[in-house]
């Protein structure tokens, strides 16, 4: 018989510590998915033809078109600025930000 509640008890012992480690997996889970929610906030994902129809609103317009990259100017700012010629494209957060910096417009 006490072979059988040993091993009863290296169950449960074993039970304890799985659940302790699955709990302390979400928690890790829960900080990283609060962290990109975070991260995530400041600047949202846009294609290249959302960020055109912002700038225009706020008074930047299109400098030069024949090159790789139409060039854009902003008033706010004085300074020119890239964008680029796929519209349906979504631009990269680095990007949007870059963008963003340079136009003075919030994106």
């Amino acid at each position: 018989m006490r072979p059988v509640i040993a091993s009863v008890a290296k169950q449960s012992r074993m039970i304890s510590e799985n659940s302790r480690l699955k709990s302390a997996e979400s928690k890790k889970h829960f900080c990283y998915v609060s962290f990109l929610s975070i991260f995530a906030r400041n600047f949202s994902v846009m294609s290249y033809s959302e960020i055109e129809r912002k700038l225009k609103k706020f008074g930047c317009y299109c400098v030069d078109e024949s090159g790789r990259h139409p060039e854009w100017y902003s008033p706010i700012t004085g300074k020119e600025f890239y964008l680029s010629h796929h519209k349906s494209e979504e631009a990269k957060t680095g990007t949007v930000k870059s963008i963003s910096r340079d136009s003075g417009v919030k994106l």
